[in-house]
């Protein structure tokens, strides 16, 4: 900046002027020269003026090492840095390398600054060395640095025992080494470790029943115990002072008391008996364990007990094993063949000294297997000798409880006709052999004794029948002895069909009808005197609710009321009418940037209650979004990562899985996944509006779907109105009716002679499974039944002139016309 002055008619006038321009260009050693030009308004002229200027070379501004010895307890200034190459009028900073230390810097002026310490620093013994980095710099940005060292020495603590003063007990009787206390210390030196040792014992003869000793070596925990081969006697000392002294590895040292009281022995307890257990007999086996027996002896809980057992009744099929306080209760043989309901265990135990006994553990068994009884026999029977092979004679009656499967077995005198009968082993059902036939002649009666056995017991005694034949006149025979039907589950009043039987007679002019003699206790099936089957009830087979086939019985009658007996066999077959459903609602998915590829993240499971391949599901992920990009899921219904996220950033997705039923038409169920991604790394990303996807997500999803029902309601409505209004004019005469006639003839314009309308159901369109992004209700049911197929006419009939058709919008007709 310079000034200049002028003189004029008013004084001199003055004006300050500045100039200035950037160095950047300009290298050390080198001039430059500022030029300019002053115009001066006031007496109109101008001056010139030149600067010129030497570039020399900025100075390093340096500060010195420092050295400093405090102790671990010290807080304060430690060091008062100065700057040294400051050029004049610079300004210069100071800062700290960064470091755990707790050190602040101050700058007190322009070339000095202070280094303080706000909080100890720990000391390993006897002294631990630390650095602090100092950094100078000028405004032009150059800087050096400087080392500050601090030495800082070992303080030793004081060591404390902080769990003694203290007692403990311990039997008399105690034959191994119990602990008595574990040691506690503490020292304000971190790393410190502690040596304890027993100082003395009071009285003196005690010193040889205790020790103390370290756990683990440098751990500094100590246990005290008895020693194992000293016994104590109550009567003669009934307690001991242990003084413990503990010392830190730098000679500090403390000692304190443990009051060790002497107590009687006690005998020992159950824990957990008297008790009552409950096993289930069908399915507890050989080498099961049933109870275990626990007991305790405050004394010394190390040392062995005895038990022993007796039971009632006996013997009982359980054998005790002992491990020290425990008896375990084992099964020798499985219980499925046991009558008996209840054991009774009595245990005693005892120690060295004192025992407790009849302490109980009952044994009960539950769901027992009770042996079948037949409840029909003995019995005398009358059967006309023309009963017909085949016939069902008799069906045995047997009670069991357990609801076992039966198997029957019998015994025929005399035994050279045993091949004239034959039993269901299955069903205990007696009929005469096919091929075979009753002579009253011959023989007028026979003796069968019939046995039954549950697949556990057999029954209580055998019983007999007595079958008594007598001649009479012959019965109806059905030619074949088994029929077959095939369905599917329906509802109640369905028919199935009606079977081929052959059924004949010798009578003439007899009369034969149909029904069922067995195989239906529950009454699910009902038979027409033609042998018309139907369901009596709705029959489903979904998991196993009814059987998928039914082997009934059934009676040829004739008028007389004789009959024959044979099998029909239905089979029932599912039909796919349940969609697959989630166990649950929806899933959650924890994910973050370091979960590896294939990794199984969460199970889904679907249950179909249908039967077979109806009942079989396979698994998808819906859409086109985040599900369908990082996610897979198998067969089995594992989810896993496809490939691993990289977002940048934590976020929350959902998406949606799918299962699919092997039936035909395949249904489906929905569940919802959330996934929770978390950004494990620190990374800078920029932050992006991502792209919406419409698709991804059920909102989305709904909008697109209502639209497209607007968009098809409104095409639907616009054809109707077309159509309608089209076809009333051409009947009516209105203005619309040239046009339309011409729309709806022929392209050939030939006359077309009158004939019968043809009309053509319209097909309907095969339904899909939902595979799109929009997920239907868990319990979507089977789709409703078709509504009439919409018929339309193929052309046109010249008839229409006539104004004598009534048209409707789904099917004309002539007036008068009758289906």
């Amino acid at each position: 900046m310079y000034k200049t002055c002028v003189a004029g008619s008013n004084g001199n006038h003055c004006q300050d002027l500045v100039y200035a321009e950037s160095l950047a260009s300009h290298i050390v050693g080198a001039t430059a020269v500022f030029d300019t030009e002053h115009y001066d308004f006031l007496l109109g002229r101008s001056r010139a003026y030149a600067i010129s200027l030497d570039i020399k070379e900025s100075l390093v501004p340096t500060c010195a090492a420092g050295a400093v010895t405090i102790a671990d307890d010290y807080t304060g200034q430690l060091f008062v840095i100065s700057g040294s190459n400051v050029e004049t009028y610079d300004d210069v900073t100071y800062s700290i390398a960064p470091t755990p230390l707790p050190v602040t810097i101050t700058t007190v002026s322009g070339v000095e600054a202070r280094i303080s310490l706000t909080a100890t620093i720990a000391a390993a013994f006897p002294s631990s060395t630390y650095t602090v980095t100092v950094t100078i710099a000028d405004v032009c940005g150059t800087s050096s640095t400087c080392q500050q060292l601090i030495t800082v020495t070992f303080t030793n603590k004081p060591i404390s025992i902080t769990s003694l003063p203290g007692t403990a007990s311990v039997s008399e009787k105690v034959s191994t080494a119990i602990l008595l206390h574990t040691v506690t210390w503490s020292d304000a030196n971190v790393g410190d470790t502690a040596t304890c040792v027993i100082a003395s014992v009071t009285p003196v003869a005690g010193l040889a029943n205790f020790q103390i000793l370290e756990t683990i070596p440098l751990s500094g925990i100590w246990l005290v115990k008895n020693v194992a081969s000293h016994t104590f006697d109550v009567g003669t000392v009934p307690s001991y002072s242990v003084d413990i002294k503990c010392d830190d590895q730098y000679g500090s040292s403390d000692t304190n008391t443990l009051t060790v009281m002497i107590t009687p022995n006690q005998a020992p307890q159950f824990s957990n008996i008297p008790d009552r257990v409950c096993v289930g007999a069908p399915t507890t086996g050989a080498g099961v364990t049933v109870f275990t027996v626990t007991a305790s002896d405050a004394d010394d809980p190390s040392t062995d007990i005895s038990m022993n057992v007796t039971a009632t009744p006996s013997p009982a099929p359980f054998y005790i094993s002992q491990a020290g306080f425990e008896a375990v209760v084992v099964t020798t043989t499985s219980l499925l063949v046991e009558e008996v309901i209840q054991y009774t265990l009595s245990f005693c135990v005892w120690d060295l000294q004192d025992a407790v006994c009849n302490i109980n553990l009952q044994i009960c068994l539950t769901d027992i297997n009770i042996r079948p009884v037949i409840n029909n026999l003995p019995i005398t029977i009358l059967v006309p000798e023309d009963t017909g092979g085949g016939s069902e004679l008799f069906d045995v009656d047997v009670t069991d409880p357990n609801t076992d499967n039966m198997t029957y077995a019998m015994t025929v005198q005399p035994s050279s006709s045993a091949s004239n009968f034959f039993l269901n082993t299955g069903n205990g059902k007696l009929t005469l052999n096919l091929g075979n036939s009753f002579n009253y002649e011959d023989i007028t009666s026979y003796e069968i004794t019939f046995t039954v056995h549950d697949g556990i017991h057999p029954s209580l005694d055998a019983k007999v029948l007595t079958i008594s034949i007598y001649d009479v006149n012959e019965s109806p025979s059905f030619i074949v002895s088994m029929y077959t039907l095939s369905t599917v589950e329906a509802k109640g009043g369905t028919i199935i069909g009606t079977p081929a039987f052959l059924c004949t007679d010798v009578d003439q002019g007899d009369i034969q009808t149909y029904r069922i003699s067995g195989g239906d206790i529950l009454g699910r099936f009902s038979m027409a005197a033609d042998g018309q089957l139907s369901f009596a009830e709705d029959y489903d087979v979904d998991q196993g609710a009814m059987p998928g086939l039914v082997i009934l019985s059934v009676q040829c009658v004739d008028s007389g009321g004789l009959t024959d007996t044979a099998t029909l066999s239905v089979n029932i077959d599912d039909i796919n009418d349940n969609p697959p459903e989630f166990q649950e609602a929806s899933y959650s998915i924890s994910i973050n940037a370091n979960t590896t590829f294939n990794t199984v993240l969460t199970t889904v499971k679907a249950i179909d209650i249908d039967s077979g391949l109806n009942s079989q599901v396979r698994y998808g992920i819906t859409g086109i979004g985040l599900g369908q990009e990082y996610f897979t899921v198998d067969s089995g219904g594992l989810i896993r990562l496809k490939k691993s996220m990289e977002f940048g950033a934590s976020r929350s997705f959902v998406f949606t899985v799918f299962a699919n039923d092997l039936g035909s038409p395949s249904f489906q169920g929905y569940t919802r996944v959330s996934v929770t991604f978390t950004q494990t790394t620190t990374v800078y990303t920029p932050v992006t509006t991502p792209t919406p996807c419409y698709f991804c997500t059920m909102g989305g999803i709904a909008v697109f779907t209502l639209l497209m029902v607007i968009v098809l309601f409104l095409l639907v409505f616009s054809v109707y109105l077309i159509s309608h209004y089209c076809l009333r004019n051409v009947l009516q005469g209105g203005l619309l009716r040239e046009t339309c006639m011409r729309c709806l003839q022929r392209p050939q314009g030939r006359q077309v002679p009158p004939q019968k309308i043809r009309v053509q159901p319209r097909q309907q369109p095969m339904q899909q499974p939902q595979l799109n992004g929009s997920m239907p209700s868990q319990n979507a049911r089977p789709p409703s039944p078709p509504l009439p197929p919409v018929r339309y006419a193929s052309y046109i009939s010249p008839f229409w002139n006539n104004r004598d058709m009534e048209l409707s919008s789904v099917n004309p007709r002539p007036v008068g016309y009758r289906p």
